[in-house]
């Protein structure tokens, strides 16, 4: 279910830590509303993962919030990545600054109670621009709320961009593993057309699978089948 593990097996500059640490120096915090809960829609005991990335070149196993609160300096070289109405595009956060970006991988539910978290308040937070999903998994959100690997990719390019004035492809393999998921799904319906892919309309390209089954020597599809 989670796409941020499929970050971390490429990338040695991400890790994932279990809220409510926010960094492999923060301690948790007190207080009953941020502690995960059993309840429906709640977290399980050890907490949703929180994928912390860090920008080409910069070290993203330094200090949490707790232990550079003495500097202060933990929210200003941090970034969120998560859409709301307060977030900011890659084209107008001061890279120069950030050493870190957390994302929240997790139900859409469990992340609103993240984002309650007062260590996060004055983190400041910053969104994908113009993007679509691929993630075969069900949501009733936008198409452009993406997978937390695709989120991950997509920030890391646009931040090139903005950086280096380009981008010419050093960071793909980021999606290696959710690049190989996607294809097995699409090719599986294809060889089993008796199955219909229900969640997402038109989410099989059929034609786009076939012409890749044929180029790994794969048998041809059974007649037939949903479309």
């Amino acid at each position: 279910k989670s796409t941020a593990a499929y970050v971390t097996i490429v990338s040695p500059e991400v890790n994932v830590v279990m809220y409510p640490d926010l960094g492999p120096s923060s301690a948790p915090p007190s207080g009953a509303e941020l502690r995960g809960g059993s309840a429906k829609g709640g977290w399980p005991e050890a907490g949703p993962s929180v994928p912390e990335a860090g920008p080409s070149g910069t070290d993203t196993s330094g200090a949490g919030p707790d232990a550079a609160a003495e500097t202060g300096s933990w929210e200003e070289e941090t970034v969120l990545l998560f859409p709301s109405e307060s977030s900011v595009t890659a084209a107008e956060v001061d890279w120069k600054k950030v050493k870190r970006v957390l994302a929240i991988d997790s139900t859409w539910i469990t992340s609103n109670q993240i984002l309650r978290d007062p260590r996060l308040a004055k983190v400041k937070r910053v969104k994908i621009a113009d993007e679509q999903t691929t993630f075969w998994r069900y949501h009733a959100h936008s198409e452009t709320c993406l997978s937390t690997a695709e989120c991950i990719f997509h920030l890391v390019r646009q931040r090139t961009v903005v950086v280096e004035g380009s981008y010419s492809g050093q960071f793909d393999k980021l999606l290696f593993f959710y690049a190989h998921l996607y294809r097995a799904i699409q090719l599986w319906y294809l060889q089993n057309p008796h199955r219909s892919f229900v969640h997402k309309r038109n989410y099989i390209h059929y034609e786009k699978a076939a012409e890749e089954a044929l180029r790994l020597g794969l048998p041809p599809p059974p007649p037939g089948g949903e479309r």
